[in-house]
């Protein structure tokens, strides 16, 4: 260690810089040199917050790192507080369909004209910008999906009279045919059945079209390269036989988790797309690499339907064109599960919160096909349950981004707050973050978040066979939001720099913009 430090400081600063965060931490307990070298490095404390933060460096980024580190503090400030830099409106067009996902908010003006507002944020130097397309060869766009990352925008068609179903994958920017994509940019598929909605999926190179059946017929995952147009996963269930895909989510590269609505107990399925059967086959015989059950259900339940969100994608990055200074870590998200149950006449809705390392240290500890765990396996300590806030909604659904969740929050601690002006509430599952918080004591900005350390229990009898006890620490914020009395949100969505709240009555249908 000595000879070490013997070396010239400038070298010793070069070698320290090239480590990892992990590394850092460590080497600032050595000894006191390495904690000075390490707390005077520009380097070093960058590495060190980007973690903590859930964030990674932007490699097009073309701020020196004194002005990234001083953006990151600003950053993390912003959102630990609920400052937002700026605030304004959009009307809601009423063409349907919309979209909110990489910083674009889109919308569907009619059937044949789409509009995109890309949002700004004045910490990480994102401009406003709005574009309209009118894309050419659909007769009506059924719904749509973007990745502003890859400039790709797919557009489901209306189904033709034969039932099929074209998705064309089209350049978000001018609408004309992707340039990476298949030739034609175009993939087909004809399902059993006469009305279906979707949900759509990117992850680089790879989208996954769920195809929810309206009738008796089945619902269909569907998981295609995009790029050279191969299917890789088809597969469907028929509802009929007790249990149906409630919904879907990318896990990684190779992996899709399934929400499976069935009876007594509702599971979270792992499938590995990229080793499927290349023919349409159902789920119940499909090969899973894991299934995590859930809490179990009492005999006289239905389970209803599930929803399984995650934002962003695996393969996740900024568009190149915006050089931020740092963006949303892909190496941890978190998974949020809504399951609707009916007792009698009544529907209970519960949000499970499950971050990726809790699933991925299931797959690694079997490493097999058929890896089933029960929910005491890995349910307690690796997620929390609570029984959904009021206003969780089933359509305004982009309510999780990165580690963290948004909804609308409405307590007795409020019924002060002026007419017109709800509240917002932010749960954080940045387990880094909150292990700083607890060991910086609760004097260290106080007032801003309040860690929860402490179990939720769940004991509701009339839906569940046993209380469910769940320990995953969160750190929260709840925020009143005074608008306009025309704005009495009844939705709230969260993406990289915004906060969304929507106002969807008859009278007044409008985004609010809160942007840091």
């Amino acid at each position: 260690m000595s000879q070490l430090l013997q070396l010239p400081s400038e070298l010793l600063m070069k070698i320290i810089g090239l480590l990892d965060w992990k590394t850092l931490l460590i080497c600032r307990k050595v000894c006191l040199a390495f904690r000075d070298y390490i707390s005077s490095s520009l380097e070093c404390q960058y590495a060190i917050e980007l973690a903590i933060a859930g964030l990674e460096d932007g490699p097009d980024s073309t701020m020196i790192l004194a002005e990234r580190l001083q953006r990151l503090r600003e950053h993390q400030a912003a959102w630990r507080s609920l400052r937002w830099r700026t605030s304004r409106t959009i009307d809601m067009l009423r063409g349907g369909v919309w979209e909110l996902y990489g910083g674009v908010l889109a919308q569907a003006r009619g059937r044949g004209t789409l509009v995109f507002e890309q949002l700004p944020s004045a910490i990480r130097g994102i401009t406003e910008d709005q574009w309209e397309l009118v894309p050419k060869g659909l007769k009506s766009i059924r719904d749509f999906a973007m990745e502003p990352a890859y400039d790709l925008l797919v557009l489901v068609e209306s189904a033709t009279a034969e039932g099929t179903y074209r998705i064309h994958l089209r350049s978000l920017r001018t609408g004309k045919p992707h340039p990476k994509a298949c030739n034609p940019a175009v993939l087909t598929h004809t399902p059993q059945g006469i009305e279906f909605s979707f949900a759509i999926s990117i992850s680089g190179e790879y989208l996954g079209v769920l195809f929810i059946s309206s009738d008796d017929h089945e619902s269909q995952i569907l998981v295609w390269n995009w790029c050279t147009g191969v299917l890789e996963m088809p597969s469907y269930h028929k509802a009929l036989k007790g249990q149906a895909i409630g919904s879907f989510g990318f896990l990684d590269d190779d992996r899709i988790m399934v929400g499976v609505v069935q009876h007594p107990e509702p599971a979270l399925q792992i499938f590995n797309y990229k080793n499927a059967s290349n023919n349409l086959t159902d789920i119940e015989d499909a090969s899973f690499e894991c299934s995590l059950q859930l809490p179990t259900l009492q005999a006289w339940v239905a389970p209803l339907a599930m929803s399984v969100r995650s934002d962003p994608s695996p393969r996740w990055q900024p568009s190149p064109d915006l050089k931020v200074p740092f963006f949303t870590s892909r190496n941890d998200r978190l998974f949020v599960v809504t399951l609707w149950v009916a007792e009698g006449g009544t529907i209970y809705t519960l949000l499970l919160f499950v971050p990726l390392s809790t699933i991925m240290s299931r797959l690694k500890s079997r490493g097999s096909f058929g890896g089933e765990y029960v929910w005491d396996e890995w349910g307690p300590h690796g997620s929390r349950m609570m029984k959904a806030p009021g206003g969780h909604s089933m359509i305004w659904v982009c309510y999780v981004f990165g580690q963290s969740f948004v909804s609308p929050w409405r307590t007795e601690d409020y019924t002060e707050v002026p007419v017109g002006a709800k509240a917002i509430r932010i749960l954080d599952f940045n387990q880094l973050a909150v292990k700083k918080d607890v060991a910086e004591g609760p004097d260290h900005e106080p007032a801003v978040t309040e860690v929860v350390q402490n179990s939720s229990v769940l004991e509701l009898g009339m839906i569940l066979l046993h209380p469910v006890r769940t320990y995953l620490p969160y750190r929260t914020k709840t925020i009143r939001v005074p608008l306009h009395e025309d704005h009495a949100f009844n939705a709230v969505m969260l993406n990289e720099d915004t906060i969304v709240t929507v106002t969807s009555n008859p009278n007044v249908r409008q985004y609010r913009i809160l942007s840091f």
